[in-house]
């Protein structure tokens, strides 16, 4: 269910890096609720929420096809309207290991209405999880020697290649 930014702080403590923090983008939560929809079993189970793009990456040109090619200004105009960065997905310490952070991040990826979702990481357990929700491993990025996800909105992006030749973005 969508959610807000008290909901990020509810969830806040479980999160293993402050660095890259979560700020008021789009969220949501899951909680789990009895098959007869009468009482919540636990309504705080997980949380995931999105930001703006990072502004700098080593890798991001190299991933989305024709960026490099852009002017600098149609480069920044072009990544704030078609990308977006998955910035946190937490799952309370007694639901892990249950798919929830999969769930969270499929059910949501298309709810963000974005060309491009990218996500950084240095643990090998949202690697994996990112990968099982359909993000491509492009390397290390450069100062942070992290992993760099990206998930291609299939739909959006049969629409309209990256980039025209001409350097005129495509009509959103």
């Amino acid at each position: 269910m969508p959610a807000c930014w008290d909901d990020y702080q509810r969830f806040k403590p479980l999160c293993c890096v402050d660095s890259m923090p979560f700020s008021r983008g789009k969220c949501w939560t899951i909680g789990l609720q009895a098959e007869d929809e009468s009482y919540w079993i636990d309504p705080d189970v997980g949380f995931i929420g999105y930001n703006w793009p990072y502004r700098y990456n080593s890798i991001r040109t190299r991933a989305i096809p024709g960026l490099e090619e852009l002017p600098e200004r149609s480069k920044y105009t072009y990544i704030n309207r078609n990308i977006v960065a998955l910035a946190r997905v937490m799952v309370r310490p007694d639901w892990r290991g249950r798919g929830y952070a999969s769930w969270l991040i499929k059910n949501t990826v298309e709810l963000v209405g974005a060309k491009y979702i990218e996500c950084l990481t240095f643990t090998e357990t949202i690697a994996s999880i990112l990968i099982k929700s359909g993000f491509v491993n492009h390397g290390k990025t450069g100062g942070l020697e992290c992993d760099y996800f990206l998930w291609t909105n299939t739909r959006q992006a049969d629409k309209s290649s990256a980039v025209k030749h001409d350097h005129v973005l495509p009509a959103i």
